[in-house]
């Protein structure tokens, strides 16, 4: 199918769905440029070398993996949203204020499920 040709950004959030706090968020990140493949090891800090930046989740401006407590499976959660824009954010935004600003602006939407838990030591 590929990105929208309207495409002015990408998005991604990652949350714990297992977590007490439902939809626990991992990670923030928004003003990536459209690509078909979104790069690995994207550095932490609020803004990346791509003018991507990352808001406030557990990761604060970085990536941060699965962490289920003991050796519970938790599901997760990867939500990559198409923007029809930029958003010009700070990088203390939360998940909400996130959400709120893409409102009007998604252009297409996909959802990545998966499970992850501890091995024993």
């Amino acid at each position: 199918m590929g990105l929208d040709a309207n495409a002015k950004s990408i998005a991604v959030m990652m949350n714990d769905l297992d977590h007490p706090v439902t939809g626990y968020n991992h990670w923030l990140i928004w003003n990536i440029p459209p690509a078909d493949i979104i790069p690995e090891n994207i550095p932490r800090g609020e803004t990346t070398l791509l003018g991507a930046r990352q808001g406030m989740a557990y990761g604060k401006h970085r990536y941060a993996g699965p962490k289920p407590p003991f050796n519970w499976r938790h599901r997760y959660e990867f939500v990559v949203f198409v923007l029809d824009d930029m958003l010009d954010l700070p990088a203390k935004t939360r998940k909400a204020g996130l959400l709120s600003a893409m409102e009007g602006h998604i252009l297409q939407k996909g959802i990545l499920n998966g499970y992850y838990q501890r091995r024993e030591k």
